[in-house]
């Protein structure tokens, strides 16, 4: 039988779903390619925080064959990015294709591309398939070795087709998924109805209920086994208007609940999104002494009265394209060291980060 981690094999589409060890075959990938074949290997991930997280967890198997891993970032300083294997985004792989065709030929053998979904992507997904498809064109008569990584790819009979070498394909699915043993849901409820007569300068009366945050708790696929609620305030209906609690205010509890048992990410859509939710749950808390060092290069940074510098101080922080690549590393650093335990998110820090 074929396997990707035969060198003969050149062209590889692997898709998995999330938590079925994507990471750990990459990481297998590499050190056998490594180990057997000896030539470079570049790895290529969508966002750098994720760039960072795989460099992390490589270093410690790459050091016991004696390898070591470096991450080529936005800079791009060529004597900095040398190493056994060199973690890139899309962007910096197409930038260094276009200057150093031959150089970067020369240096990989491997080239493994992550979150392979990105093709998909409105904005980046053209240069994405530009970069492959113009590396695979140039290696058709080589031995260089491409691998497309992801647990969100559909299709992969037509990547087959798109990057055919001519040779006969083998394509192989299993049925298997890993069980979601324990998942919670959270929503919100409204409870109580009830009219209350118009006060003061108000000429009509109000309709009032009250709103409720619940959580149900699930195992597998079976009936709710547990359900916890928590009163977030009231609606109050007008006609032609709605008054109640901020999206944030309805998400604290869940977060306040969850934070108790270990680190919380919470994802959203907007930057805005990120840094409210922040500043609600770090209102919440009192000051952290050992979070001290990551306040005083958020000061440093961005000055003393930042909003990121006031949640960082009671173990929050928010995490988006906007901060400084410095800045973004260390949270995640300190995320992994407990210093953070409540991170709020755009996707800079939800592309395959463990």
């Amino acid at each position: 039988s074929q396997s990707p981690m035969q060198a003969a094999i050149r062209r590889s589409v692997l898709t998995f779903p999330t938590s079925a060890g994507k990471t750990l075959l990459a990481q297998m990938l590499i050190v056998h390619h490594l180990a057997v074949v000896g030539t470079g290997v570049c790895f290529v991930a969508p966002s750098h925080s994720l760039c960072r997280e795989v460099r992390t967890g490589l270093d410690g198997r790459l050091w016991a064959i004696r390898r070591f891993i470096v991450t080529d970032g936005p800079v791009g300083d060529p004597n900095r990015a040398r190493g056994h294997v060199v973690v890139m985004t899309p962007e910096k792989l197409a930038a260094r294709l276009r200057s150093e065709e031959s150089v970067l030929l020369k240096e990989f053998g491997l080239f493994v591309f992550d979150e392979a979904h990105l093709v998909d992507d409105d904005t980046r997904g053209w240069t994405f398939e530009a970069t492959v498809s113009r590396l695979h064109g140039l290696t058709l008569e080589t031995d260089h070795r491409l691998i497309l990584l992801s647990a969100a790819l559909g299709g992969t009979a037509s990547v087959l087709s798109w990057l055919g070498t001519g040779t006969p394909t083998t394509a192989a699915t299993r049925t298997w998924r890993g069980p979601r043993r324990l998942h919670a849901v959270y929503a919100t409820d409204e409870r109580g109805a009830r009219v209350v007569p118009p006060t003061g300068r108000q000429k009509k009366p109000r309709r009032v209920t009250d709103l409720f945050g619940v959580i149900n708790l699930y195992v597998d696929q079976g009936a709710a086994i547990a359900s916890r609620s928590h009163r977030l305030g009231e609606v109050q209906r007008l006609p032609g208007s709605v008054k109640q609690p901020s999206w944030s205010e309805k998400l604290l509890p869940i977060v306040q609940l969850a934070a108790r048992s270990g680190a919380v990410l919470t994802v959203h859509a907007t930057k805005r999104a990120a840094e409210a939710l922040a500043a609600e749950v770090a209102a919440s808390r009192i000051e952290r002494s050992e979070a001290l060092p990551l306040v005083r290069l958020a000061e440093q940074r961005m000055g003393t009265t930042h909003g990121l510098v006031h949640a960082l101080r009671r173990g929050v922080a928010y995490h988006h394209a906007a901060l400084p690549a410095d800045v973004q590393a260390e949270i995640e650093a300190g995320v992994r060291q407990g210093i953070v335990d409540v991170v709020c998110a755009t996707t800079t820090l939800t592309e395959g980060v463990n």
